[in-house]
């Protein structure tokens, strides 16, 4: 469980994304456009979820903490191949599913391959050590 101050040293093995020319204004931030990867734990797999075009918007609290958004677009191969995982126990209309729920970035054929993906998120204050 995450504690209120806690230290962490960063790992630098991890995908990060930097946006350029971001300001706060008022306690609230925008940032735009953002490519990051956000490593997940799906069963037995460490994968890495792609967001792309993405945004992030953050409000800073009173408390030192941190509440806002994250979208973007992810790939809809991206969920297929988890489907396809040896673990998951799904019925095989579910790709035909994620398929039609697509809705951005339409190829020639007017078929769409991303899903348009939003997150919510509130943090807490901590503190990075940072290596020389």
């Amino acid at each position: 469980m995450l504690l209120d101050g806690q230290s962490f040293e960063r790992d630098l093995s991890i995908p990060y994304s930097i946006v350029e020319n971001v300001s706060i204004e008022n306690g609230h931030m925008t940032a735009m456009p953002l490519d990051i990867q956000i490593p997940v734990q799906i069963l037995d797999e460490a994968l890495n979820l792609h967001i792309y075009n993405g945004g992030l918007d953050i409000t800073l609290l009173d408390d030192g903490g941190l509440q806002g958004f994250l979208g973007g677009s992810i790939p809809i191969s991206f969920l297929t191949d988890i489907i396809e995982l040896d673990d998951v126990n799904l019925p095989e209309g579910v790709s035909a599913l994620l398929y039609a729920a697509a809705d951005l970035y339409p190829n020639d054929e007017g078929v769409c391959n991303y899903l348009s993906v939003a997150f919510q998120y509130e943090a807490i204050p901590a503190f990075f050590y940072i290596e020389d």
